[in-house]
């Protein structure tokens, strides 16, 4: 696998091929009170232009990124939280109810230490570690908080994920 932190270009093989994306500058964002029960990720538009920009912006190290012809052209829908912690953890006010969720577009690498964490503490009473930097209730006090600031933290945790902030 190839990073480009300073332009949030990822790349590595993928079959016969390249698997690459960015992790762009002005993601779109959408909020689940608008989605309706039949939402898809598989429904949003895609925009060929961004990743057109960030093969130009990567160039000098991959050439070949503006030479490739796209085969499949497909997004996610990644959960950011402000903070760019995950959420982890007994729902505050919500016996029985845990979080295992704003996993920051790393959900797939994190999932299996998540899992097995997560089970020890929902069968065991604890965690098995301190996750208390990752637990639902640091949001408690920020419930005051204007969205607009919660959206642009987000949105500011995308793209840094993978560089410098």
């Amino acid at each position: 696998m190839v990073r480009i932190m300073d332009a949030a270009v990822y790349t590595r093989t993928y079959g016969k091929g390249l698997l690459w994306g960015v992790f762009e500058e002005n993601p779109r964002t959408l909020s689940s009170q608008d989605l309706d029960s039949s939402f898809d990720t598989a429904d949003l538009s895609l925009d060929l232009s961004i990743m057109k920009a960030a093969a130009k912006d990567v160039r000098e190290q991959l050439p070949v990124l503006e030479k490739v012809g796209v085969a499949t052209l497909r997004g996610g829908l990644p959960t950011m939280t402000p903070d760019g912690r995950h959420l982890l953890g007994p729902s505050p006010g919500l016996d029985g109810f845990y979080f295992a969720s704003g996993c920051n577009v790393a959900g797939l690498s994190i999932a299996p230490a998540i899992g097995e964490g997560m089970a020890s503490w929902i069968l065991e009473g604890t965690p098995p570690s301190d996750f208390k930097s990752m637990h639902a209730d640091r949001f408690a006090e920020a419930e005051d908080e204007d969205e607009a600031d919660v959206v642009a933290n987000c949105r500011k945790q995308y793209r840094h994920f993978y560089g410098s902030a």
